[in-house]
């Protein structure tokens, strides 16, 4: 987590490939870049893209930019 400009005040992780339902993140795409930016609100800098995969399953999460906390999200299977 950055305070604007400055070092991480404190780096959050999450281990998908661990606990029970196992994942790979496939992609993270924000305005070219894979941080998902949030401002001290909590609004999203950047509008973006979270792909996860686990097996044939792949759920994408369409992040907005700005103020709107509604994540869209999108259920699909691999051939």
């Amino acid at each position: 987590v950055f305070a604007g400009d400055v070092a991480p005040a404190k780096v959050s992780t999450a281990l998908l490939g661990a606990g029970p339902f196992p994942a790979t993140l496939s992609v993270a795409d924000f305005d070219g870049g894979p941080d998902l930016r949030l401002d001290a609100f909590g609004s999203c800098l950047a509008e973006g893209t979270i792909v996860l995969v686990r097996g044939r399953h792949v759920r994408t999460l369409f992040v907005p930019g700005g103020p709107d906390p509604a994540i869209r999200v999108l259920s699909s299977l691999l051939p």
